[in-house]
């Protein structure tokens, strides 16, 4: 009743919440909703709702393991069809490798300005981000090396990439910085945070990216 009550509101953010289906139809009544986050939530279905707010440029998922088999490939392509103003997506679930979508998934927006993908494996190919300027991928177990440096070449505009939780293999610094080094003259520098030993970071940027922002 009470959600039945905001169909004004552009922002909604609901945390440690149990969605059922009755307050999902009433978030997909909400039409004007720009912003939607839903944070730690245990969804039971209905996640077509969300394809009706067509005005949605912020959308943050984060959810429990049992919502994630719920939460197909299938669903998000559908969700790329319909919500043409998304520009910005974050995605996690609690840390269940298992139960996520593949990365293709997530990677279809192809407008998208911001991605943050949490427990996620990137070893598939990426396709064309013509419009990604920031990507923060989080605590995921496998990078295929191809993958983060096509990405990079792809997505000119990218002018942010935090790989802070993800293990790098130690051959991958030298295939990022020949990639950052190409945008050092760039007026958009790209910043970069990694994670590693200090003496591996100093090695990377002394010798092949010094006037580009790295951070640890």
């Amino acid at each position: 009743v009470l959600f039945n009550r905001m169909k004004g509101l552009e922002g909604l953010i609901l945390e440690d919440f149990e969605i059922g289906r009755s307050t999902m139809v009433a978030i997909g009544m909400m039409k004007g909703l720009k912003y939607l986050a839903l944070r730690n939530c245990h969804i039971h279905r209905q996640f077509r709702e969300l394809k009706k707010l067509k005005e949605l440029c912020y959308l943050e998922l984060h959810l429990t393991c049992t919502s994630a088999p719920v939460f197909s490939s299938r669903l998000m392509m559908i969700l790329k069809i319909e919500l043409q103003k998304l520009r910005h997506l974050s995605f996690s679930c609690q840390g269940s490798f298992r139960n996520m979508p593949p990365i293709q998934a997530f990677l279809s927006f192809r407008k998208l300005q911001d991605l943050e993908l949490h427990y996620v494996n990137l070893n598939e190919p990426i396709p064309q981000l013509r419009f990604l300027q920031r990507f923060r991928c989080m605590y995921s177990q496998k990078v295929a090396n191809s993958t983060i440096i096509n990405l990079m070449r792809k997505a000119k505009t990218l002018m942010y990439l935090d790989l802070t939780t993800t293990p790098i293999e130690s051959g991958m610094f030298a295939k990022i910085a020949e990639e950052v080094k190409e945008r050092v003259n760039e007026p958009k520098k790209l910043q970069l945070i990694v994670s590693g030993s200090d003496m591996k970071l100093w090695y990377f940027k002394s010798r092949y990216a010094p006037e580009v922002e790295i951070e640890a």
